[in-house]
């Protein structure tokens, strides 16, 4: 599969468990360039023939992909990495982003629809309920449990990563009963920001590469 990739488009490197910010400088036939990526205020410095994990984003989808590194360059006083054109690539949905298997047990609260307005996820919540996290996406999980939730039911929960817990919001979107008694629950993520969803992903591509080394 091949990519139109578009000067000032957001990009970003991924780095073990890490996730740098950059921006496409300039394109062409052969290679392209992107700003020295970044996280927190620190850069990142790959050598020369370092093959790098990157993903991309247009309008409509998210697309990941490996690039190596060329070299190095300066312009219009912005340093720069010199990229191959990208290889392996692959087109996830915005929407749906990857779903990534996983076994983690958490605890969760239950709101209903109508409560959705009560809640804050600043707040001090006191997780009353058992669960297992079975898979997770960009967009959502799920998750099985002894407790038969609702249609629209509001789920709050931390999902525990090696980087901390992340904190998510989701509404009850399917219910499966399965022969052991327990509900197998789709939770799209309602409330959430471009940086949590960002750490999301950071967590399903190093649960990825985990899984990879595993095989």
């Amino acid at each position: 599969m091949s990519i139109k990739l578009i000067v000032n488009s957001r990009i970003e490197v991924l780095n073990d468990t890490e996730v740098y910010k950059s921006t496409i400088q300039d394109e062409n036939s052969n290679n392209f360039s992107i700003s020295l990526p970044v996280k927190n205020g620190v850069y990142m410095t790959p050598v020369v023939g370092q093959m790098l994990e990157m993903l991309y984003y247009d309008n409509l989808n998210v697309y990941k992909f490996e690039a190596l590194v060329l070299g190095r360059k300066t312009e219009n006083a912005v340093p720069q990495l010199l990229l191959s054109l990208p290889q392996n690539v692959v087109r996830v949905q915005r929407r749906k982003f990857v779903r990534v298997s996983t076994i983690s047990y958490i605890k969760y609260s239950k709101y209903s629809n109508e409560e959705l307005n009560k809640i804050s996820l600043e707040d001090n919540i006191q997780f009353t309920n058992k669960g297992i996290l079975l898979d997770i996406s960009g967009g959502g999980c799920r998750l099985s449990t002894g407790q038969r939730l609702q249609l629209k039911d509001i789920i709050v929960t931390d999902i525990p990563t090696d980087k901390g817990t992340i904190r998510v919001m989701g509404e009850v979107v399917r219910v499966e009963k399965q022969p052991d008694d327990n509900y197998y629950c789709g939770i799209n993520f309602t409330i959430i920001d471009e940086r949590t969803r960002d750490r999301i992903i950071q967590y399903i591509f190093a649960l990825m590469r985990k899984q990879r080394k595993n095989l």
